[in-house]
């Protein structure tokens, strides 16, 4: 089996092809054409953009209606009680069988049907809660040009496979499912600036993104009151030591870093031996159930996006 190098960037081969349907035969010429200007400088307008940006966005569960933003509240106490949520769960009809049925689908639904809102809350965990509620504001207020939506579907995918990893890792599932969802936000924070000036700057916007990524990522989840641990794996996703696994933000990093490898290997159509991550040895993952998800993710990416 070829291996493919962890560091690649085939995200960047994507973008490329992302943009050219955006802007026609034509204008794609100008992607390909030399840039003169320094990578630093256009890096260092992205950030000034996007920084504006997070001044006026709102914490994410001022936008949520009001019983999703109490719930989404509660989600976030560890001393907040699963029957206490329950209970306000089921002032909202459609909300509670939203819950119901997330707890009951293919991922959660083990043994019996969950038939109650504890029963559902029980299962499928706060962190998934949370996730359930925020998603729709999320794209929402983040898929906005053919690019963004690339970068959300390969968010939704990676939240679909955080979790059986996660589990391998000894690492909260429904956690490393909404940190999945949320990893790569900083890119598509930027990709929303970054339409306006690719004419200008071309594949230097590209770069950027792999630079700055990261850092607004972990901007903008702290500005969303994010749990810690999501936000110090979001930081470190791409790049996690591998001498460090024993912090459970640490643990979650290195989930992330193979959920994302996996996926982006399966979206470009390129073989990646699981193995050559070396998060999964920093971990200690075992090899079989590891070759067993990445032939379940043409599976996970239909369910995902059909979601």
């Amino acid at each position: 089996m070829a291996r493919a190098s962890v560091g690649d960037s085939p995200w960047d081969e994507r973008g490329e092809r992302e943009w050219s349907r955006e802007l026609g035969a034509d204008d794609a010429k100008k992607w390909h054409a030399p840039v003169a200007e320094d990578s630093k400088l256009v890096t260092a307008e992205l950030r000034r953009l996007a920084m504006a940006r997070l001044q006026s966005e709102q914490p994410i569960d001022a936008t949520l209606p009001p019983v999703a933003q109490r719930i989404y509240t509660l989600a976030g106490d560890p001393n907040a009680g699963y029957d206490q949520i329950a209970k306000l769960a089921a002032t909202d009809p459609p909300l509670a069988g939203r819950l119901i049925a997330l707890a009951n689908n293919a991922f959660f639904g083990r043994g019996a049907p969950a038939d109650s809102l504890s029963a559902a809350i029980l299962r499928v965990g706060l962190g998934s809660i949370r996730t359930m509620l925020i998603l729709p504001v999320l794209q929402a207020k983040l898929v906005r040009d053919p690019i963004s939506a690339a970068l959300w579907r390969h968010s939704t995918l990676v939240a679909a496979a955080a979790p059986f990893l996660a589990s391998l890792a000894k690492v909260k599932p429904d956690l490393a499912q909404l940190a999945g969802l949320l990893h790569d936000v900083g890119r598509i924070l930027i990709w929303m600036d970054g339409v306006k000036l690719k004419d200008k700057y071309g594949d230097l916007i590209q770069r950027s993104a792999t630079v700055l990524h990261e850092e607004l990522g972990t901007l903008i989840l702290e500005r969303w009151k994010m749990p810690g641990e999501i936000v110090a794996a979001v930081a470190q996703h791409h790049t996690p030591d591998p001498k460090r696994a024993t912090q459970p933000w640490e643990r979650l990093a290195h989930v992330l870093c193979i959920a994302d490898s996996m996926v982006r290997a399966y979206e470009d159509q390129r073989e990646l031996d699981p193995l050559s991550i070396p998060s999964v040895e920093a971990l200690g993952l075992p090899a079989t159930p590891l070759l067993g998800l990445a032939k379940r993710l043409p599976k996970l990416a239909e369910e995902a996006l059909r979601a």
